[in-house]
């Protein structure tokens, strides 16, 4: 089973995919909203070439497991893209807490660059971070599925 993962954001969307196994994540892309307007098209076409059996994408919950009120504009997003994927594919929400400074502590160790030019690779690791996530606590009822066909 193979799974794509969003990291959605107002400026930039980080996507990363699982291997087929669905063992481990690696990141993918991080489409700048500024610079790619049509991003659902982008995401679609990374769909299409992915072909991942379901999607999953990061909810910023509150402390105390509550959605925020950004979590609105995320479902939305997902279903506007649902309705434009060729064909339906279900969602996952998975908890996204703390996923980019998890992913700011990894680029540090391991990434020579300035941290001005990393933040294009800091969505890419953070949906690869949620994906991970995701993909180890697939059992356990984190990971909510409500968006399907």
């Amino acid at each position: 089973m193979k799974f794509l993962c969003i990291d959605y954001g107002r400026r930039r969307i980080g996507i990363a995919v699982s291997d087929p196994t669905a063992a481990l994540a690696r990141t993918k892309a991080a489409i700048d909203r500024k610079i790619t307007t049509n991003y659902f098209s982008q995401i679609a076409a990374f769909v299409d070439e992915e072909n991942p059996d379901e999607l999953v994408v990061g909810l910023p919950l509150d402390t105390d497991d509550n959605e925020t009120d950004f979590c609105r504009e995320i479902k939305d997003f997902c279903e506007k893209l649902n309705g434009i994927l060729t064909k339906k594919i279900p969602i996952n929400f998975q908890d996204e807490s703390f996923s980019s400074h998890k992913s700011n502590l990894i680029l540090r160790k391991t990434s020579t660059k300035k941290r001005r030019a990393q933040k294009g690779n800091i969505d890419c690791v953070a949906a690869c971070v949620i994906l991970q996530e995701f993909l180890d606590n697939r059992s356990n009822s984190s990971c909510r599925t409500v968006l399907e066909d």
